[in-house]
């Protein structure tokens, strides 16, 4: 899940490794990696062209949670990544959610210790990064119900499919946020031969700078997210998974 917000004027790299210090006991593995431009909110075939010195990201982890803080000078993100894990994922409400805003609120006290200015949010984000190792026979088909046969059977038999879609959403009385839904996936072979369905599943929820709640942006950016894996993903697989929707 993320947070992003305008550029803080004065947090360049040095006050980014600063920033670790406060989250370091919980987080003590920190390196550097290239750094993210601005999320694109417009047609999703538009590239972001960045002119000047490319922004600086730190990662900074734990030795077995499997947890992830990226920070830059312009957004927060908290990942779980379950092959850095030693254990089962610990919820979004019980423990992720707490925890991503737990950090958001020391980066805050932060930023006001420096006298830069407060971040302001203007997107919200939560993503579901899904790696499904299909069965002998099996196709991207079968679990996923974007996709579908063609009532005319093609010839021949598939050897990897590819798939991206996205979906805008207007603010209304039942919708409290003007959003995206991002889709796209593909289906890979791995070095043993077997076949694997990589799909991911992305919210983007827009706030007004001044007025909306960053804990309600998140809330309805998981809410999207999470109901949109339980429509996309066949009833079959979901009840395989234990994960029936609600």
């Amino acid at each position: 899940m993320a947070l992003e917000f305008s550029p803080i004027a004065g947090l360049d790299l040095y006050r980014l490794m600063k920033l670790q210090e406060v989250w370091e006991a919980d987080y003590p593995k920190v390196s550097d990696v290239p750094g993210l431009p601005p999320t694109s909110v417009g047609d999703a075939s538009q590239g972001v062209m960045i002119f000047g010195e490319p922004p600086k990201r730190l990662w900074a982890t734990a030795a077995t949670n499997g947890l992830l803080v990226q920070t830059q000078a312009d957004r927060l993100i908290l990942n779980w990544r379950k092959s850095e894990a030693d254990g089962p994922y610990p919820g979004y409400e019980k423990y992720l959610r707490p925890e991503f805003f737990r950090l958001w609120g020391l980066m805050g006290q932060f930023v006001e210790k420096y006298a830069f200015p407060f971040p302001i949010p203007t997107l919200a984000e939560f993503t579901y990064v899904n790696s499904v190792a299909l069965e002998d026979g099996e196709r991207a088909q079968d679990i996923l119900t974007i996709l579908r046969d063609s009532e005319n059977p093609l010839p021949g038999s598939e050897s990897q499919t590819r798939f991206q879609m996205a979906r805008a959403i207007t603010a209304s009385e039942s919708d409290p946020f003007t959003a995206q839904l991002h889709v796209i996936g593909e289906t890979q072979v791995q070095p043993d031969g077997r076949r694997r369905l990589q799909f991911t599943v992305t919210a983007r929820v827009l706030l007004d700078a001044v007025q909306d709640d960053p804990g309600k942006a998140i809330e309805a950016a998981h809410g999207l997210a999470s109901y949109t894996f339980a429509s996309i993903v066949t009833l079959s697989k979901q009840t395989a998974w234990n994960r029936l929707p609600r």
